[in-house]
């Protein structure tokens, strides 16, 4: 229901969506919830009495297996973005593995004679293998890797509740144990995109893998009531095969943003640090950020801090949201593992594009520039380089770096655009290296160039566009929002008479 409800929303958490429609649906779901909870504790009660505990053992797995069921699996944003399907394909694709899972669990609890403690483990060993290449696969690899590693998730969840322990005493104990793995788990992952911590952070989903299957080895008992049993298994599974008539209803009305023929110049060109989609108020708020990228009228955008399935943003695929919202086809430019970065909208053709990623030298964020070759129509096309320059203030050394990296590559191309997050003021070495190569910045006119950041108290000037001398820049702005803690930078650019 969750993987549903995720869909529906576009990945967009209903508890984020102002207005009636999500209050409509979220405050049913809580209410249902406070019913269901009491009632199911006293049909257990008067049924089967006071079952006993589960192991410790079963508890403890519950934390990884949670990790690894939102960071990957349960994940339909971070397969859109390993696979390039529209989200409702991918969030399809999700539900349907979840269903397999379900019907894998019902055949296991079908069995009258004990589960044999290697089948968590060999399940364990199998899980290992594909959470451990599914980050580095694309296309359909990906998918079936999820679809595989739903069902060995659903084995293990089996072997690790069929259990029962008389020692219920330790339960409360293993529970909170659970949990802390479960943040913890959580807490090292994202925080190795911030900080060099001498680990890849996806190393940690194999890490879950291990960890759950060593304790599904240790829970593995026997099932009892197999008969009473049977029909209730199958029941989730049944409804999540009618649940699939959602996705698929998506699917199928799915209209792809399709790009325009353009006229050639005057073009409309803006950079965009996005916050993670969070406004200065610390709310997630796309729809803001789409109506300032609306409202500014800009043809072609340059984005940085987009986020797709990251579970501190909520698992939103930023990027097929502000695509479909605006209508704009995009290009993803990841450069701090598979699902931040960079990313460009546009609404005329993107002829190719590419991602030059720059020296990592132990850096925990990676950065890279996105170039992208744009037909303006009329035989015109301009070359896009955007890019989001490394962010600590006391580090001019790495932006040196990598805005001679960026000289290197412009190598003097005529239309060509650079622009983005260079985290460094006007007058630091890296703007003067650009000044000296021949760019030119498109504010060069202006009297007093406007702040950018931080957008509610605007003191520091760090986002830019600059253009080649072969473009005239005939219009600047920088429109006042708290949707991202970066104010926008727009430039309307004409070829240079």
């Amino acid at each position: 229901l969750d993987t549903v409800l995720h869909g529906a929303f576009y990945t967009y958490d209903a508890i984020w969506e102002p207005g009636w429609t999500a209050l409509s649906v979220v405050a049913p779901l809580v209410v249902l919830q406070w019913v269901l909870l009491p009632a199911a504790l006293l049909w257990r009660r008067q049924t089967q009495g006071d079952a006993p505990a589960l192991p410790p053992w079963a508890l403890l797995g519950i934390g990884p297996f949670l990790f690894l069921q939102v960071v990957v699996f349960q994940n339909s944003a971070r397969l859109a973005a390993l696979t390039g399907w529209p989200l409702d394909f991918a969030s399809g694709w999700t539900l349907l593995a979840q269903v397999a899972g379900l019907c894998a669990a019902a055949l296991l609890l079908r069995r009258s004679r004990a589960l044999p403690s290697s089948l968590g483990l060999g399940a364990g060993l199998l899980l290992l293998a594909a959470t451990s290449v599914s980050g580095f696969l694309a296309g359909w690899h990906s998918a079936y890797a999820l679809l595989v590693g739903q069902v060995l998730l659903a084995v293990i969840l089996v072997e690790l509740l069929s259990g029962r322990s008389n020692r219920s005493e330790q339960a409360g104990l293993a529970a909170g144990m659970g949990m802390l793995l479960f943040m913890g788990l959580l807490a090292g992952y994202y925080a190795g995109y911030y900080y060099p911590l001498g680990y890849p952070n996806n190393i940690l989903e194999p890490v879950a893998a291990v960890f759950i299957a060593v304790c599904a080895f240790g829970a593995a008992r026997s099932i009892e009531g197999v008969e009473s049993l049977t029909r209730r298994a199958l029941i989730p599974a049944a409804l999540g095969v009618c649940l699939l008539a959602v996705p698929l209803a998506g699917a199928l009305a799915w209209e792809a943003p399709q790009a325009e023929a353009g006229s050639g110049f005057p073009v409309t060109v803006m950079t965009y640090n996005l916050h993670n989609g969070f406004n200065t108020e610390g709310r997630l708020d796309l729809e803001s950020l789409a109506s300032v990228i609306e409202d500014s009228g800009a043809d072609i955008v340059a984005l940085q801090e987009v986020s797709r399935g990251w579970l501190i943003s909520g698992r939103t695929d930023m990027l097929s949201w502000l695509s479909r919202r605006l209508d704009m086809p995009y290009v993803s430019c990841p450069t701090a593992g598979l699902l931040w970065g960079n990313a460009i909208l546009s609404r005329y053709p993107v002829l190719g594009y590419s991602l030059h990623e720059f020296p990592v030298d132990g850096l925990a964020v990676r950065r890279g520039v996105a170039m992208a070759l744009i037909d303006l129509g009329h035989g015109y096309h301009l070359r896009l380089m955007a890019t989001h320059f490394h962010h600590m203030v006391a580090d001019s050394h790495i932006r040196l770096v990598q805005t001679g990296d960026i000289i290197g590559l412009w190598s003097g191309s005529k239309r060509t655009v650079f622009l983005g997050d260079l985290n460094a003021e006007p007058e630091h070495r890296e703007m003067a290296l650009l000044w000296q190569a021949g760019l030119l910045d498109a504010f060069a006119e202006v009297e007093t160039p406007p702040y950018t950041w931080p957008s509610r108290e605007p003191h520091r000037r760090i986002d830019y566009i600059w253009v080649s001398p072969d473009l005239a820049v005939i219009e600047t702005s920088v429109p006042f929002s708290t949707a991202s803690d970066h104010l926008p930078v727009i430039a309307v650019i004409e070829l240079a008479r």
